[in-house]
C-alpha cells in the first residue's frame, strides 16, 4: 500500500476539521509534525483549533511559529493579527494586517480586519475606507458589509448604515449580528416597530443573544407592549446577571407595573454591580419614594442633587428625570435646569441621528378653520382621559378642526371610546417612528400642536423637537416647564404660575381666567349612602383621606398628618395602597411618630365608578405638599368632599389652591404647614362648619367653571385664536391672559 504523503495527511486533517471532528484533526496534525520537518499548514490548523476551544494564548504562539515557517503567507500573517487583536495587542495586530496586505493587496479579509482594528481605535474614517475596500474586492462579503454599517452607525450615518446591514442580510439572511445592528439603527431612527422585528429575528437565529433581548425589551416598552418587554428584560437578566444596565431597565419596568419587591431587588442589584451608577441610584430613589421608604431620605436627596450638578457640569444629562424632580423638595430653578438639560439631550440625539421633519409648516394666514392637534399616550382609562374626555366634542367645528394622535395603550374604556368618537380625526401613531410621526402631523397641516404628557411616562418629545407644527403648547400633563425651545406656550392660571415664576419657564404663559385644569364632570350621586365598615373604616370617628399616588407623599407632610391624628381622637387616615411594602413602610413611620399603625386604613384598587362612591365615606381630603392632587382632588371636590391644601412655591404645589379658588372654597387654602394642621384639626372638631363647606360644594358643583367643560373649551379656543393671530402677524410667542369678555371670532 502506498504511504500517505504529507499533502494527503494535511488535506485529511483539514477535512476532519471542516466536518467538526476537532480531536481527529488535531491528532493528524501532531502526527504530521512528528514525521519530519514542520509543516506550516499543520501548525496553522493547530492554532485555529486552539482558538476554537478558547486557548487564545496557545493559538498566538502557534500562529507565530506558522509565520516563522511561512513569512510570505498573507493568510498566516493575518491570522496572527486576528489573535493579537483578540488579546488587545493592537500595535502587533496592526503590523500583521499591514504586512498581510503588503503581501496580498487584494486580500479582502485583511482589509476587513484592518478596518476592525481601526474602528476599535476610534479611527472611523480609515476604518470606513478599509471596509469599503473589502466589499469592493468581494461584493458578496457579508461580514464586511456589516462592519461597514457598524462604522457608519458610529458616525451617526444611520440611513447609510441601514443600507449596509440590509446588503449583508441580502447575502446572508441568517446573520444574527446584522439583524441586531439593523435593529439598533432603526431604533435610533425612531422606528421601534421595525427595530423589534429585527431584534426578534436575531433571537430566532441565536436564542441566547442577551443584547438582542435587552434591545428588544426597550422597543417593546416604546410600543407599550409591557408584558412582552418584561419577559425580554427577564431573559436578558438571566443571560447577563451581572449587567447593571439590564437590571436598571428591568427595575424601571417593574416600577411601572407596580411589582415593588422585584423592582427594588433589581435596582439594588444594579448598585451592587456598579455602586457609582448615578442612573441606578436615581431609579432606586424613585422606587423607594413610590413605596414611602424614607429611611435614608435626606442622604439620598443630597446625593441625587450632587450627582445632578456633577452631570451638568460635565455636560451630561442628569439621571434624575424632569418628572422625578417635580416630586422632590427642590426649587423651581432646580426643576428648570433638569428639564432644560433633558430637552437639550433630545435635540442633540435627533441631530446626531439626522432625524428631520420633511414637510413644511402651514402658511401664516388666517384659515377657515384652525387645525388643533392633541398628542398623548394616555387616551385610555387614565387620569388624563378622565379629565379631558369631554373636551374634544366641545370644540366648535365651524372654527376648529381637531386631531388626536394616540400612541399608548388601547382599551375598551368609556373614556377612550368617547374621545375616539368625538374627535374629528383620531389617529393611532403608536408604530410611527419619530420622523414619521412629525411628518404625519405636519402633513395634516396642524397649526397648533398640544402636548398632553410633557416628560411623563413614555412620551414622544423627540417628535415635538422636530417642530411638526408652527405653534406647540404644553398643557395638563406636565406640572412644570418642559424646558424646551420647541414648546412655545404653557396653558396655565394665575395661581399655579404667578408672574414671578416666568424666569423658570421657557414657555410663555397663557393664563386662563379660572383653573388651568379641565375636569369633566362624570355623572355622580353625591348623597348616595355608603357602609364605612365595608371599606375597613370605623363607623364612628373622623375619616381623613388622601387618595394621592404614593410618590406624592413625603416625610414632612406625613409627619403633619400624624400630628393631626394625634390631635383628633378616634380619627383615621385613609390612603390609597400600592401594596404590602408601602403599607409596612407607612405603618413603621406612624409608629415612629407615636401614632398607632392601626389608625392607617389602606384603600385597595377599585374601578372608577366604585372609587367615586367611596368618597362618601370620608370627611376631609388632605392634599400632599410638593406635588398636589390634580385629577384626584378634582374628583373629590366633584363628589362633595372638601379638600385642604397648602400653597407652595412651585407649579405642582399650587394646584390644590387653583382648584379650591375655582370651586369657590378659598378658605381651605393654607399658607403654611402650621396653618394646614390647625385647619384640619379645627374642621374635624367643628362638624357644622365642615358641613357648610360640603353644602357650598354641592351648590357650586353645578355652576363652578372647574366642572364646566364647554366654558373651559371656549376659553381654550380664545387662547388658540390669540396664539395663531400673533403667529400670522409674524411675532414671536408672547405671554397673554385670556379674557372671557373677549368675543369669539
Amino acid at each position: 500500500m502506498q504511504q500517505p504523503t504529507v499533502e494527503m495527511q494535511r488535506d485529511e486533517a483539514y477535512r476532519r476539521y471542516q466536518a467538526g471532528d476537532l480531536a481527529t484533526a488535531e491528532q493528524l496534525c501532531r502526527q504530521l509534525l512528528q514525521q519530519g520537518p514542520p509543516v506550516a499548514e499543520a501548525v496553522y490548523l493547530l492554532g485555529v483549533i486552539a482558538l476554537d476551544v478558547g486557548q487564545t494564548q496557545q493559538a498566538m504562539e502557534l500562529f507565530q511559529k506558522t509565520v516563522q515557517l511561512a513569512p510570505d503567507n498573507a493568510v498566516f500573517v493575518n491570522a496572527l493579527g486576528e489573535v493579537c487583536m483578540t488579546l488587545n495587542k493592537k500595535p502587533e495586530a496592526l503590523a500583521c494586517f499591514q504586512q498581510a496586505l503588503a503581501l496580498r493587496p487584494t486580500y479582502e479579509r485583511g482589509h476587513n480586519n484592518l478596518g476592525r482594528l481601526q474602528h476599535s481605535s476610534g479611527n472611523f474614517t480609515d476604518a470606513q475606507k478599509s471596509f469599503a475596500e473589502a466589499v469592493r474586492l468581494n461584493p458578496r462579503y457579508a461580514i464586511a458589509h456589516n462592519n461597514l454599517g457598524a462604522v457608519l452607525q458610529a458616525q451617526t450615518q444611520f440611513e447609510s448604515a441601514a443600507t449596509c446591514f440590509r446588503q449583508a442580510l441580502s447575502i446572508k439572511p441568517d446573520y444574527p449580528e446584522a439583524h441586531f445592528n439593523l435593529g439598533t439603527v432603526l431604533q435610533a431612527l425612531g422606528d421601534p416597530a421595525g427595530a423589534a422585528g429585527q431584534f426578534q429575528r436575531a433571537i430566532d437565529l441565536r436564542p441566547n443573544y442577551a443584547r438582542a433581548f435587552f434591545q428588544l425589551a426597550q422597543v417593546q416598552e416604546l410600543l407599550r407592549q409591557d408584558y412582552a418587554a418584561l419577559a425580554s428584560y427577564q431573559e436578558a437578566a438571566r443571560l447577563q446577571p451581572d449587567d447593571a444596565e439590564v437590571q436598571i431597565r428591568l427595575g424601571n419596568l417593574l416600577i411601572l407595573k407596580g411589582d415593588w419587591a422585584p423592582a427594588l431587588a433589581a435596582l439594588e442589584r444594579s448598585l451592587i454591580i456598579q455602586p457609582d451608577h448615578s442612573e441606578a441610584f436615581a431609579r432606586l430613589c424613585s422606587a423607594r419614594q413610590m413605596v414611602c421608604d424614607w429611611r435614608n431620605y435626606d442622604a439620598e436627596r443630597e446625593r441625587l442633587w450632587t450627582d445632578t450638578t456633577q452631570a451638568m457640569a460635565a455636560g451630561e444629562t442628569p439621571s434624575v428625570t424632569p418628572f422625578q424632580a417635580l416630586t422632590l423638595p427642590w426649587s423651581l430653578e432646580q426643576q428648570f435646569v433638569i428639564a432644560r438639560s433633558n430637552c437639550h439631550a433630545i435635540v442633540n440625539r435627533n441631530r446626531e441621528r439626522k432625524i428631520e421633519r420633511r414637510h413644511p409648516h402651514p402658511e401664516r394666514i388666517q384659515p377657515k378653520r384652525i387645525r388643533i392637534g392633541y398628542l398623548s399616550g394616555d387616551f385610555y382609562d387614565h387620569p388624563i382621559s378622565h379629565l379631558i374626555q369631554g373636551l374634544f366634542g366641545c370644540h366648535d367645528r365651524s372654527r376648529f378642526e381637531v386631531f388626536a394622535y394616540g400612541f399608548g395603550k388601547v382599551d375598551d374604556s368609556v373614556y377612550r371610546q368617547r374621545i375616539v368618537a368625538e374627535c374629528e380625526h383620531f389617529v393611532d401613531v403608536s408604530t410611527l417612528s419619530t420622523s414619521a410621526l412629525a411628518d404625519r402631523i405636519a402633513s395634516d397641516g396642524v397649526h397648533i400642536l398640544i402636548d398632553l404628557m410633557g416628560h411623563t411616562g413614555i412620551n414622544r418629545m423627540a417628535a415635538f423637537a422636530l417642530r411638526p407644527a408652527p405653534i406647540q403648547v404644553n398643557f395638563l400633563g406636565m406640572l412644570g416647564t418642559i424646558g424646551a425651545d420647541f414648546i412655545d406656550y404653557l396653558i396655565t392660571d394665575s395661581t399655579v404660575t404667578p408672574p414671578e415664576f416666568a424666569p423658570y419657564f421657557i414657555e410663555k404663559f397663557v393664563t386662563l381666567p379660572h383653573s388651568y385644569l379641565i375636569a369633566e364632570p362624570d355623572p355622580v350621586v353625591v348623597d348616595q349612602k355608603v357602609d364605612r365598615a365595608s371599606y375597613g373604616l370605623p363607623e364612628n370617628g373622623f375619616v381623613f383621606c388622601s387618595f394621592n399616588g404614593a410618590y406624592k407623599i413625603e416625610p414632612q407632610m406625613f409627619h403633619i398628618w400624624m400630628n393631626i391624628l394625634a390631635k383628633v381622637p378616634d380619627s383615621v387616615l385613609w390612603l390609597h395602597s400600592t401594596g404590602p411594602i408601602f403599607e409596612e413602610n407607612l405603618r413603621r413611620e406612624a409608629q415612629a411618630s407615636g401614632v398607632s399603625p392601626d389608625r392607617l386604613v389602606f384603600a385597595k384598587w377599585m374601578s372608577r365608578p366604585d372609587h367615586k362612591i367611596r368618597h362618601r365615606a370620608a370627611d376631609l381630603f388632605l392634599d400632599t405638599l410638593l406635588y398636589n392632587a390634580a385629577a384626584t382632588a378634582s374628583l373629590s371636590l366633584l363628589m362633595g368632599l372638601p379638600v385642604i391644601s397648602c400653597l407652595g412655591d412651585t407649579f405642582g404645589s399650587r394646584i390644590g389652591a387653583s382648584l379650591l379658588k375655582t370651586v369657590g372654597l378659598p378658605e381651605l387654602i393654607t399658607s403654611d404647614l402650621d396653618h394646614y394642621q390647625r385647619l384640619a384639626v379645627h374642621l374635624a372638631n367643628n362638624p357644622d362648619e365642615l358641613q357648610s363647606y360640603r353644602d357650598r360644594l354641592a351648590e357650586n358643583r353645578i355652576t363652578s367653571p372647574l366642572f364646566d367643560t364647554p366654558r373651559f373649551v371656549r376659553n381654550l379656543e380664545r387662547a388658540f385664536h390669540s396664539m395663531w393671530e400673533n403667529h400670522v402677524a409674524g411675532n414671536p410667542p408672547a405671554a397673554f391672559a385670556v379674557s372671557e369678555t373677549l368675543p369669539m371670532r
